[in-house]
């Protein structure tokens, strides 16, 4: 399939090359999972406390919370979301008043979160 000039401009222009020569990728080219904006109130679990937060995005590998407790990165922690029940995660970024987690979930736990985000999103359209 033919690519148009601007689709191969806007790749290109997405591309960047370090000193090297070698071509990183785009944050959005490097995303296994596409994030969805959703605004709702969340939970996180932090060594067994629980803590109110407000999720900012989700996708079925992650997501964005804003918290007023922001565990370190790589810290085991539980997601938490009406309708979704507990899901395991691990903090991989964390920012002065919010904290992006990957989930951990098996091949089929996944499809499983997939089918309820997918009527989650329906929900906030």
């Amino acid at each position: 399939m033919k690519s148009s000039y601007r689709e191969a401009a806007t790749l290109a222009s997405s591309r960047r090359s370090d000193p090297t020569g070698h071509v990183r990728l785009s944050v959005a080219e490097r995303r296994e999972y596409r994030r969805n904006p959703v605004k709702a109130d969340a939970m996180l679990t932090i060594n067994n406390e629980v803590y109110s937060a407000e999720l900012l995005d989700i996708s079925t590998g992650g997501a964005q919370l804003r918290c007023a407790v922001v565990p370190r990165n790589g810290m085991d922690v539980c997601f938490g979301l009406k309708g979704f029940g507990e899901v395991p995660a691990r903090v991989v970024r964390r920012l002065p008043k919010s904290v992006a987690l990957e989930f951990d979930l098996t091949h089929l736990q996944r499809a499983e979160f997939a089918e309820k985000l997918d009527r989650l999103i329906k929900a906030h359209a």
